[in-house]
């Protein structure tokens, strides 16, 4: 019987990674659940539970997981190379001139505004 070991996050109880293997977490700030193989642990819909190891997430967590996904979603987008140069070059057309960080750093956020509107 094979065992699954999920960390999770000390502060709210979010499920952060697991798997099959030894994982890799901070005791500072997550600890480590084990569950059997056929337990399916879904990020987004369960949480740590000290009694019963997981339970259901609340409508209310639910959202919050979301609204974190989207947000990671988005800065992982824009960190991308391909989508950087785009920006870059954008404002370089725009401006007529090579910006300067901070111009790139407004371009940014304003990518990550536009990109969340988009939804899931």
């Amino acid at each position: 019987m094979a065992i699954n070991k999920w960390v999770y996050s000390l502060v709210d109880g979010r499920f952060l990674r697991g798997g099959f293997t030894e994982p890799d977490f901070d005791p500072a700030v997550e600890g480590v659940a084990e569950f059997l193989e056929e337990d399916v642990i879904d990020t987004r819909l369960h949480r740590f539970d000290e009694t019963t190891g997981k339970r259901d997430a609340t409508p209310e967590e639910i959202t919050a997981a979301d609204t974190i996904r989207t947000d990671e979603d988005a800065i992982s987008a824009v960190e991308g190379r391909a989508i950087r140069a785009c920006l870059i070059a954008s404002l370089w057309n725009q401006l007529g001139r090579v910006p300067t960080p901070v111009e790139i750093g407004t371009a940014r956020t304003r990518f990550i505004a536009a990109f969340k509107q988009l939804g899931a």
